[in-house]
């Protein structure tokens, strides 16, 4: 999900195994420090924004959310930055199957905001399906079961700066007696894988196990 260019927001999804027989969603949104207005607060300044997010069903409302957050910067040229610099994001537990989510965020003290509205497929974890979805991250602490909440920063954009660390992806493996293997490969938009490789996962134990994986950049490539 992408806002326009007055307010440059880019939100994205991920799915883990949740408490008993739910599924957590990972809401992930990224923001410039530019996509806000700011006021003078105190020795620097503040701005908020909202975040309204909706999981519906058969046009029914399951779940909402509303939150108003603060931004506090110590300069004034931090507020045109045009990087990210802001990441927010909110854990939702939900019975799987599919769902359409709008999602809106705005700034508080002006017009500008974003306003979406998708589908997601959130599946149910367990025998049937053990591996879960691959979850961009700039860092992860594994948990021990799936009620415990993810310990982790998400990556709303799925890209990493120029110059800076590799991609991480972070993934759960449930129901394994064992340590296992699993599969990694990045493809291009048309379908072509450009690395694969595989990465053993076995951090945890025999509900949960989980794992970090560095995604190589090659020397010279955009890291996008």
């Amino acid at each position: 999900i992408a806002g326009p260019v007055e307010f440059a927001g880019v939100a994205s999804f991920g799915t883990l195994a949740g408490p008993r027989d739910s599924t957590y969603v990972i809401f992930a949104l990224s923001l410039p420090n530019s996509a806000l207005r700011f006021t003078r607060d105190g020795n620097g300044f503040g701005a908020e924004y909202n975040v309204a997010l909706t999981f519906l069903r058969d046009s029914v409302i399951v779940r909402r959310l509303d939150r108003r957050e603060q931004v506090r910067i110590g300069s004034f040229s931090e507020t045109g930055r045009t990087d990210e610099s802001i990441i927010f994001q909110e854990l939702v537990a939900v019975a799987p199957g599919k769902y359409t989510v709008t999602v809106h965020v705005y700034d508080s003290h002006s017009s500008r905001g974003l306003r979406a509205r998708d589908s997601i497929d959130v599946p149910a974890y367990g025998p049937q399906r053990r591996l879960s979805s691959a979850v961009l991250v700039y860092s992860a602490r594994g948990r021990n079961a799936p009620d415990a909440r993810p310990e982790l920063i998400a990556n709303p954009r799925k890209t990493v700066p120029y110059g800076a660390d590799v991609p991480h992806v972070y993934v759960e493996l449930y129901s394994a007696e064992q340590p296992q293997n699993v599969q990694v490969r990045v493809i291009d938009d048309h379908g072509n894988a450009v690395w694969l490789s595989q990465a053993l996962v076995e951090s945890g134990d025999s509900r949960l196990r989980h794992a970090t994986i560095d995604i190589p950049v090659p020397r010279g490539a955009s890291n996008e």
